[in-house]
């Protein structure tokens, strides 16, 4: 500031405050993507001002569809379903394991019949698709099932008699 009066030379100054930088929009500079960051940059709008701020963009991470099955599993072995990533450019896929899907048995055939002392077989199929498993299981066996009791040899004068019972299953000779 000068001085008004006439011969004056005299002179003062004050310091004025900074104006401070006038940010506009950000405009980014670095696209991120699913894994990698990105770059937004800032400058100051005021004449003849170069400042710029750079910060970072978070990477946007996959977003990834619903996938599909790509190995079907079976009754004993875990498949695979495989998932792509659907932002435009990323060709990122993950996988997961799909859980077996276990044996669905039939109601089981008598394979081999009980008998009264001897346990028989009941055999089971899967019924899953392409599956040819079988199992078996004991069928308990019959026990006797003795009838009414009989002579089976008369008596005589010198030597006992003997009264038993048969077992009624077909094929039993006991």
């Amino acid at each position: 500031i000068s001085c008004t009066n006439s011969g004056c030379k005299e002179t003062k100054t004050e310091t004025v405050k900074a104006l401070g930088h006038d940010m506009g929009a950000a405009t980014v500079t670095k696209a991120p993507t699913c894994t990698e960051k990105g770059e937004q940059t800032t400058a100051c709008r005021r004449t003849g001002c170069t400042y710029k701020e750079t910060k970072d963009i978070a990477p946007t991470g996959h977003k990834w569809d619903n996938g599909t099955v790509t190995t079907a599993p079976t009754c004993t072995a875990k498949g695979v379903k495989t998932f792509k990533c659907t932002n435009s450019g990323c060709t990122a896929t993950k996988t997961e394991n799909v859980a077996a899907t276990g044996h669905k048995w039939d109601n089981g055939t008598v394979t081999t019949a009980s008998t009264c002392t001897k346990d028989g077989v009941k055999t089971f199929k899967c019924t899953n698709s392409g599956c040819a498993e079988t199992k078996t299981e004991a069928v308990a066996k019959l026990g006797h099932s003795f009838g009414k009791t009989e002579v089976i040899q008369s008596p005589t004068c010198t030597e006992p008699g003997v009264r038993g019972a048969y077992c009624e299953h077909k094929g039993c000779t006991e």
